[in-house]
């Protein structure tokens, strides 16, 4: 083997190292989270347009809105191009805007504790839950993780800025209420 041949070798293992190394560098972490943080703001910029529309239509929860009534409401009077090749989903009033690549737009934390306020009123007062079970998910979705830990029940929902959590009473799940307290992270 000649020097030229090792040489060309070399070269090659250590492109081969470089990029398998590469696949998971901090770069594309970053790059990753930028375009989330990306899809987050267009679906931002898509709820404001849907608000708006409902507002000046008079319309409600559950009515349905399409691009083109969007369209004066939404910058550049269009829905934005979604990035990596995904799309949105509009949904209708009160249901919020998805991204096929990264779901649906998620509340903050104080949104998602007032959401519950407005089907609660006594979570207000307390922090403290005790609802129908039905009524509850109706209200709030499926949580996104539950955890049994010693008899405690918990389910989490998240949010674009943190975690709630809810430590569930499991007497109370199994009689059908959702009885328990909010915590956030």
């Amino acid at each position: 083997m000649t020097t030229r041949h090792l040489l060309s070798l070399t070269t090659l293992v250590a492109i081969i190292i470089l990029t398998a190394c590469s696949r998971n560098s901090p770069v594309d972490a970053d790059m990753a989270e930028s375009t989330r943080n990306t899809v987050v703001i267009e679906l931002q910029i898509i709820e404001t347009a849907k608000e708006l529309w409902a507002l000046e239509n008079k319309k409600r929860d559950g009515d349905t809105c399409v691009e083109s009534d969007l369209k004066p409401y939404l910058p550049d009077k269009k829905i934005p191009k979604h990035p990596k090749g995904g799309r949105y989903v509009i949904n209708p009033i009160g249901k919020n805007a998805e991204s096929t690549t990264y779901g649906p737009l998620r509340e903050t934390k104080e949104g998602w504790k007032a959401k519950l306020g407005a089907k609660h009123q006594l979570f207000n007062i307390s922090g403290a839950i005790q609802m129908p079970k039905i009524d509850f998910l109706q209200s709030m979705g499926e949580p996104d993780k539950t955890q049994t830990i010693e008899g405690q029940t918990f389910w989490y929902y998240e949010c674009r800025d943190g975690l709630i959590q809810l430590n569930l009473n499991e007497s109370g799940l199994k009689a059908g209420i959702v009885q328990g307290n909010v915590n956030d992270f």
